[in-house]
């Protein structure tokens, strides 16, 4: 196989999909995998305009955009395209009873693409145009994993998150016997994600809306997570009104137990008690150390947003939505990469700096 733009490294698009306004005058695809209906097709090496009608569908109009402002950007860098969503839901691994994968998710497709990659001798960057409070936020996680197998040579590029300063996300130590009470008010139906101490720990979280207690949960029953041995809980709180948690830890428990409660979808609610907020919203993927993280310079993502080293690793100037600039980052990133084909995420962020 021989690649025109030898010397550029691909560039990996995990979006929505691609319309066909937006696939017909590329002539450097490589492969197109479709995690919405399971096809995938790598051509020789390019994809024939003929097979990519199949992959013309992107309802949320939003990888088309993405992938137009990528290739204005950089049109010479051969591209692998991945569809990553059923609507507008991100497709994650699934996996089955005995911990085998039932089906796979974006970072399966990205692993695809990274072994095709290397069998073409090409570096890669991916460019990851969305985000979500899936995990821990601690860089922990099957993500963080799968992300982390990639290696020198191969990097990701993840949008931050709004940078609107929303209240999504509430942490605590509490000690044994102290009460502690966190007050949301939300507008609908809302999913949380929970994370309390480690392992087995003896806590209750009591859960209301409007004065009225919608569940009790119980930490000693519940073990370790596999990445980081915190204890996990996601449930939904319905409906609209005020929701009070109130977490209490054993008085016979020997230490703190450090928790921390995000709004998953970063719509419907808000944290109210003042204390416990933390205005951090830096998502996942780009929450992770292993990817380049990109944000907007007037953003609120955190109180040391500007500080070097700090999360998002680069600032844009002027006004979003980000997710349509990331391009912007990931093409500064195949730059370097063309000179460094051995770059790391940690050199890339380095030399990039702070501000783009």
């Amino acid at each position: 196989m021989k690649i025109a733009s030898a010397g550029l490294p691909a560039l990996i698009v995990i979006d929505s999909g691609f319309s066909w306004e937006s696939l017909a005058d590329a002539n450097n695809i490589l492969a197109v995998c479709d995690l919405k209906h399971g096809t995938t097709v790598c051509g020789s090496p390019y994809v024939e305009k003929e097979a990519l009608a199949q992959f013309a569908d992107d309802p949320l109009n939003h990888g088309s955009v993405v992938l137009r402002n990528l290739r204005a950007l950089a049109p010479h860098n051969p591209l692998i395209l991945i569809r990553a969503f059923r609507g507008d839901n991100l497709i994650r691994t699934t996996w089955n009873g005995d911990g085998s994968i039932a089906s796979p998710g974006w970072t399966e497709a990205y692993l695809f693409a990274v072994e095709l990659c290397h069998k073409l001798g090409l570096g890669s960057v991916a460019n990851c145009s969305f985000g979500g409070l899936t995990h821990a936020m601690d860089g922990t996680g099957w993500e963080a994993f799968q992300l982390g197998k990639a290696g020198p040579g191969h990097l990701v590029v993840a949008a931050s998150g709004p940078g609107d300063g929303r209240q999504v996300h509430a942490s605590w130590k509490a000690q044994p016997g102290k009460v502690i009470q966190v007050e949301a008010a939300q507008s609908g139906s809302t999913m949380y994600n929970f994370w309390a101490g480690t392992a087995h720990q003896q806590w209750w979280l009591r859960v209301s809306r409007n004065g009225n207690v919608l569940a009790l949960f119980e930490g000693a029953g519940i073990p370790g997570n596999l990445w980081n041995n915190r204890q996990q809980l996601k449930f939904e709180v319905p409906g609209e009104g005020e929701v009070t948690f109130e977490f209490v830890v054993s008085n016979s428990a020997s230490e703190f137990v450090s928790c921390d409660i995000w709004v998953m979808d970063q719509v419907s609610a808000r944290f109210k008690t003042a204390q416990y907020i933390d205005n951090r919203l830096v998502s996942e993927p780009a929450v992770f150390a292993s990817v380049v993280a990109g944000g907007l310079r007037k953003g609120s993502y955190a109180d040391d947003q500007e500080v070097l080293g700090c999360k998002p690793d680069v600032l844009l100037e002027d006004d979003g939505p980000f997710s349509f600039r990331t391009p912007e980052v990931t093409a500064r990133v195949a730059a370097l990469l063309v000179a460094d084909p051995t770059l790391t995420p940690a050199t890339a962020k380095r030399m990039i700096g702070k501000y783009l």
